[in-house]
């Protein structure tokens, strides 16, 4: 024997399972000792659907002819341990058909593209979670937690980039007064459910799509308006403040005040002092709450 055919001796026992099958007369001419450590013995000795009856291994030997010849490997087994995969071709030689085939067992295939696909879905579930901790980053990132409105970084933000250059804006400044008081005396959680109460009334007036409330301090607040008509900081005011005296109404808490500011841009006014006026009529406003018997 020389090289080449030893070489191909140790090629064919390389292959798991190899056979030749002779289509008259259903027998295997050929096989290795894994066909016959797969089929058993019989399998040499008979035909193959007599060697095989009742075998769920018979579907190796039927499998259906494609049209052309075909290398393709195709499931041969499923529902087994073993998920045996099968290659066929059909040879015609001297006015006979025979069947060359070789088997593999795809099981390691099978559990590792079964582990691949664990990995996969966890890599999915990793990749959602961190999508999920960047939405969540970037809104807390523009967002205060406690009401819920836009923080002081979004207020900045919303400053350079949509009120800047907007001709029509009216600003709300507005100040919680006697909020130390609710903490000293009752407790943050008090004081918490004043801030949310003023939350819940700028949110309210969020919903015309024209106005944006934002908390920017401990107790300070701001409500932008924009194509903002004379009457409506002062109306908006009002607004706030009834809401806040219903909702001390309803929970029995120390009655929460509001000094609030108004002011309207005027033509060439940058929006900077427009901004500082409105702060300004607020702090006059808390000077003269507390002048008239204010506490806080």
């Amino acid at each position: 024997m020389n090289t080449m055919e030893e070489l191909k001796e140790e090629l064919l026992r390389t292959i798991e399972c190899y056979y030749i099958v002779d289509e008259e007369d259903r027998r295997v001419i050929c096989g290795n000792t894994g066909l016959i450590s797969l089929c058993g013995q019989e399998i040499m000795d008979l035909p193959f659907p007599e060697a095989l009856k009742g075998s769920p291994l018979l579907n190796l030997f039927v499998q259906e002819r494609p049209e052309s010849n075909s290398l393709n490997w195709e499931l041969a087994l499923e529902g087994t341990e073993n998920y045996l995969l099968v290659r066929n071709r059909w040879v015609e030689l001297n006015n006979r058909t025979y069947r060359v085939g070789a088997v593999t067992c795809a099981k390691d295939i099978i559990g590792l593209s079964r582990e691949l696909s664990g990995l996969t879905l966890q890599y999915q579930e990793v990749i959602q979670q961190n999508r999920e901790l960047l939405q969540d980053l970037q809104w807390s990132a523009f967002h205060d937690h406690l009401t819920r409105l836009g923080n002081r970084n979004k207020y900045i933000h919303d400053s350079e980039t949509i009120f800047a250059g907007e001709a029509k804006i009216g600003i709300l400044n507005l100040d919680i007064n006697n909020l130390k008081l609710a903490n000293d005396r009752y407790g943050h959680d008090c004081g918490d459910r004043l801030i949310r109460q003023v939350g819940s009334a700028l949110k309210q007036l969020e919903e015309d799509g024209s106005s944006y409330a934002y908390r920017v301090g401990g107790d300070e607040f701001l409500l932008i308006c924009r194509n903002c008509p004379p009457e409506y900081p002062d109306l908006a005011a009002d607004q706030i403040l009834e809401m806040i005296r219903e909702s001390n109404r309803a929970y029995g808490i120390p009655p929460c005040e509001i000094a609030v500011g108004t002011a309207l841009r005027e033509p060439g006014q940058s929006f900077a002092d427009l901004e500082k006026l409105a702060d300004d009529r607020m702090y006059v406003c808390k000077m003269q709450m507390k002048a008239t018997g204010y506490s806080g």
